[in-house]
């Protein structure tokens, strides 16, 4: 399961939803349950599987799935992420 598929499964875990529904583009603003309370849930759940933790600023980007996925395999890769998604808000 490459990083995406993982990230997908996870947020569908969290959120408890079908990951059919999930695409790159998928966002806070397309699903009611992922308010706040859920994208906290989302991030320590990303935090455990993938053996990191973020800084304040990669949990403020995590705006969409892509976005989550460009900050997660910024941060396998050794460093600080700065490409996530910046144009939608939380």
């Amino acid at each position: 399961m490459n990083i995406s598929e993982r990230v997908r499964a996870i947020v569908a875990d969290v959120l408890a939803i079908d990951p059919g529904l999930l695409t790159e583009e998928s966002s806070p603003e397309d699903f009611d349950v992922w308010d706040s309370v859920q994208h906290l849930s989302l991030v320590l759940a990303l935090e455990e599987q993938f053996g990191l933790q973020f800084e304040p600023e990669d949990i403020d980007r995590m705006r969409s799935i892509g976005g989550i996925v460009r900050i997660v395999e910024g941060r396998l890769n050794g460093g600080a992420s700065r490409n996530g998604d910046r144009d939608q808000a939380v």
